[in-house]
C-alpha cells in the first residue's frame, strides 16, 4: 500500500483536496494540512475534501486528527468547510456521534462516498438568522 499523500486545488470545483494513504500520525497530518491551508488561502478557497478512504486506522477512528483543536492548530479557519471521507459508513457513524459534536468551530462532516462529500461542499449555505 502506498504511504503518502497528495494535496491539490480543484479550481473547477473550488475545493482543496487532500488524499492520504497508508499510516497516519500527527506529524503527517500536520504536514499535509499546512500545505493544504496555504494553497487554499492562496486561491481564496475555504472548502476542503480530506480523503481517508485508504488510511490505515491502527489506533482507531479518533487518530485522524480532524477534531476542532487539531484542525485549528493546522491553520484551518472557523469559516472553513471540511468534508472527510472514510472507508466505511460504520466508521462515519461512529465519528458523527462524538467527534462531529466536538468540532463546532467550523463546518465538519464525515462521508463514506466522495460524491456526497463534494455535493455537501458545493452546496450554497444560507446562514440561519436565528443562530
Amino acid at each position: 500500500m502506498e504511504t503518502g499523500y497528495t494535496v491539490s486545488f480543484e479550481a473547477d470545483k473550488d475545493i482543496l483536496s487532500i488524499k492520504n494513504s497508508g499510516r497516519l500520525n500527527f506529524q503527517k497530518a500536520s504536514q499535509y494540512s499546512t500545505e493544504a491551508t496555504k494553497l487554499a488561502h492562496q486561491n481564496n478557497c475555504n472548502k476542503y475534501l480530506i480523503d481517508h478512504s485508504d488510511t490505515m486506522l491502527e489506533h482507531g477512528l479518533y487518530k485522524l486528527h480532524t477534531d476542532g483543536a487539531a484542525l485549528e492548530s493546522f491553520g484551518f479557519k472557523s469559516t472553513d468547510r471540511v468534508a472527510i471521507i472514510l472507508s466505511s459508513s460504520s466508521e462515519r457513524e461512529l465519528l458523527n456521534d462524538k467527534a462531529i459534536n466536538a468540532a463546532k468551530w467550523c463546518s465538519t462532516k464525515y462521508f463514506a462516498l466522495s460524491k456526497e462529500a463534494e455535493e455537501w461542499l458545493t452546496k450554497i449555505i444560507i446562514p440561519d438568522e436565528n443562530e
